[in-house]
């Protein structure tokens, strides 16, 4: 046989100058590398010396009936017969419904879903959880699929093994089941092993410190604070700005005492005159946007950490003095959706006006709407489809709805679905049909299928060529699936 060497030179340089044996030179050259990608693949010795994992452990709770099992794998299944929309809807669901029952998916099915859990981040808990034991240990055969053992909470599911000798996935598992336990005992081991630790285990490493956080571990994060990495510092500024009473945020409050002052009915502003080192190690970027003047971006930037809870929203009521009210606001609106804070997001929400760089705020207003209590947007949402108004700022329905738990209220599941019917007979452009019906997958309940079922055909019978009339049908029929899913579990 020709060298494996000799037939790749032969096939860059052509058989012409570098002839193989055979009748044919070329069909001679095809064969012998066939032969040799067989043998590659397959002839060699095999690897000994390999300890035999230990056996998964046993089970306690029941398998899904049949019929939900069938189900599970046809939605795992990269060659799923359903497509990718209406699985992205079918398996959360079916997953959360195997977990409340305290049951767990077949064996067999573990594969598709732990592979569907590495693509799918959000999916990963419910994953492990539906999978029961077995899914743990399944996990830790395969070096693809470490991630999800970042999942696991207990203690009895990992081992000190796990945080001197695992993957970074199971060095987070370890952690975090530590700090749920004990956080100071899982602060001292992230103490003891921070000089060695690379920059970005130790971004994810000190992330989860979040569980179990306390003023014990703020000598830790203020330290991170200085880190070279800049994810490092991230987390750090987002676990100091989340421990009440921190240092870090003593530093931010003052910054914001230091530039508004109320006197009497306004409010004066003294912007900072120079972005010092303290400010730059608390985030703040020294160099504005282009079109945004240096004070007012070091202004914006010290407002968006303001600890709000600190603060009266009474004081919007006030007047701004020196034209700085749209960067105070919108400083503010910063901080009220960092902090997801409800009381704020509301009384801003409709106080916003353009800033200085007026394209950069595109986001801020759909972004504290996102913020605003669910009561709150829910009863926003109801009053602009029962009005029948454009939303304004750009925004469309679906953009705020998908802000919405679900499933939705009862009584925001009706105005959808007169907006659905109002919009097909009437097209508007802030209500886009065919994605209102794709969130409502999940948002309308299952027992809401027959009524979807009689708007599909009265459409049908009004407009029969009307292709958003399709997306109605497809709703019902989706609504109908998740009902019969959730009965294959009894």
């Amino acid at each position: 046989m020709t060298a494996w060497a000799e037939l790749v030179a032969a096939a860059l340089v052509g058989t012409d100058r570098r002839p193989v044996a055979g009748d044919d030179p070329a069909v001679a050259l095809l064969e012998e590398a066939a032969g040799w990608s067989a043998y590659r693949r397959a002839g060699r010795l095999a690897v000994t010396g390999l300890a035999a994992p230990e056996a998964a452990p046993a089970e306690s709770r029941t398998l899904v009936p049949p019929a939900a099992g069938t189900r599970l794998a046809d939605l795992a299944s990269p060659d799923s017969s359903v497509d990718r929309t209406l699985r992205e809807v079918l398996l959360p669901e079916l997953l959360q419904a195997v977990v409340d029952r305290e049951l767990r998916v077949p064996p067999e099915v573990l594969p598709d879903l732990l592979d569907t859990g590495r693509t799918r981040p959000e999916l990963r808990a419910l994953v492990m959880a539906a999978g029961g034991a077995r899914a743990v240990w399944l996990a830790a055969q395969n070096p693809f699929w470490a991630r999800l053992s970042a999942t696991e909470s207990t203690v009895e599911s990992s081992s000190d093994r796990d945080w001197h000798e695992g993957s970074p996935g199971q060095r987070i598992a370890y952690l975090r089941s530590r700090r749920r336990v004990d956080p100071d005992a899982g602060r001292e081991l992230l103490v003891a092993d921070w000089p060695t630790l690379a920059p970005d285990e130790r971004a994810a490493l000190l992330d989860v410190l979040a569980t179990g956080l306390g003023p014990a571990d703020e000598e830790l994060i203020e330290q991170a604070l200085g880190d070279k990495r800049k994810e490092v510092r991230a987390t750090a500024q987002h676990l100091a700005a989340t421990l009440p009473g921190s240092a870090f945020n003593q530093r931010a409050s003052d910054r914001t005492r230091e530039c508004l002052t109320v006197a009497g009915r306004t409010v004066e502003v003294t912007p900072p005159a120079q972005c010092d080192a303290g400010m730059r190690r608390d985030g703040i970027e020294p160099k504005p946007p282009s079109g945004v003047g240096e004070r007012a971006w070091w202004l914006e930037q010290v407002l968006a950490r303001t600890p709000l809870d600190e603060w009266d929203p009474a004081i919007l009521g006030l007047s701004i003095a020196d034209d700085w009210e749209p960067v105070v606001h919108h400083g503010l609106a910063q901080a009220a959706i960092n902090q997801r804070h409800g009381a704020w997001a509301t009384a801003l929400v409709d106080r916003l006006t353009p800033a200085e760089g007026r394209n950069r705020w595109n986001w801020i207003r759909p972004a504290l709407l996102a913020a605003l209590p669910v009561d709150e947007l829910t009863r926003r949402l109801i009053d602009v489809l029962r009005a029948d108004t454009d939303p304004g700022d750009g925004l469309t329905v679906a953009a705020l709805l998908e802000h919405i738990p679900t499933p939705w209220p009862d009584d925001l599941g009706a105005a959808v679905l007169t907006g659905i019917l109002g919009t097909i007979r009437e097209p508007r452009r802030w209500f886009d049909v065919d994605h209102v019906c794709r969130l409502a997958y999940r948002g309308l309940p299952p027992t809401r299928s027959s009524i979807v079922d009689q708007l599909a055909e009265r459409l049908r019978l009004e407009q029969p060529d009307n292709r958003r009339i399709y997306s109605v049908e497809r709703l019902a029929a989706v609504l109908h699936q998740r009902h019969d899913m959730i009965k294959e579990l009894t």
